[in-house]
């Protein structure tokens, strides 16, 4: 199944800086793409689930490198990631360089279980086909930010894993 659709959301009203835009997290356990256990990885100021982060300052549960997952694999149902969304966000934000996505989404696809769903929430869209083998395509969403000032708009993209490949 293959969903391409446009979610108009609030704005972030958390405060945290690349905060989820508000109403994100209700339409992704509205669409099904939220089931526990989850794990959001660069959670920021997410407080549900396992939250992973590199800055203690926000209090994950973890702070640890999205690269290299302190997981067992087939850990969780449900992995969101949400990386800055660009190098100088990195430095502003973390004071680190910007996330290498393919290999946080290789590791999302060791600990998430097989049926289970990686959501990278991005201004990039990811090919797949060279990084994960077990991960299909299960939605691209745009996510319109109705917002002051212009904002840039995001994908959504949402895989599913696959059972044991034989």
């Amino acid at each position: 199944m293959i969903l391409n659709e446009l979610w108009p959301l609030g704005p972030n009203i958390t405060g945290y800086p690349g905060g989820f835009p508000n109403g994100f997290l209700q339409r992704m356990k509205k669409r099904g793409f939220l089931q526990e256990p989850i794990l959001h990885v660069c959670s920021g100021s997410i407080k549900q689930g396992t939250t992973l982060d590199l800055e203690i300052t926000t209090k994950p549960t973890i702070c640890a490198d999205a690269e290299q997952l302190p997981f067992d694999s087939e850990t969780f149902q449900s992995v969101v990631i949400d990386p800055p969304y660009s190098k100088e966000k990195a430095l502003e934000l973390y004071a680190k360089s910007l996330l290498n996505v393919p290999k946080a989404i290789k590791e999302a696809e060791r600990v998430v279980k097989a049926g289970g769903f990686v959501s990278v929430l991005d201004l990039r869209v990811w090919q797949l086909g060279f990084i994960c083998k077990r991960l299909q395509w299960y939605a691209l969403i745009a996510i319109y930010t109705a917002n002051r000032g212009p904002k840039p708009l995001r994908a959504l993209q949402v895989f599913r894993k696959q059972e044991s490949l034989p």
